[in-house]
């Protein structure tokens, strides 16, 4: 159980390090390209945020549930 829960924290540290990172460069490309911009560039931006974050949280979403019916494979031996 030690070693599991070990894991498992390593792996919310490496989730939260790239989401930080993500957040970080998107910050610097909206910096660099578009605070200046119009409205209806800001709103361009908006709505590509939007819609990024949204697939961000199906793939992460998806991986999970792959992860987790391989898990389910392994338990049962297939």
């Amino acid at each position: 159980m030690d070693i599991q829960a070990k894991e498992i924290e390593g792996n919310q540290k490496r989730i939260q390090k790239c989401a930080e990172s993500i957040v970080g460069k998107f910050n610097k490309l909206y910096k660099k390209f578009f605070f200046e911009g119009s409205k209806e560039i800001q709103d361009y931006w908006l709505r590509y945020i939007h819609e990024l974050d949204k697939q961000l949280e199906k793939a992460l979403r998806s991986a999970v549930k792959n992860s987790l019916i391989d898990f389910q494979k392994h338990i049962k031996g297939d």
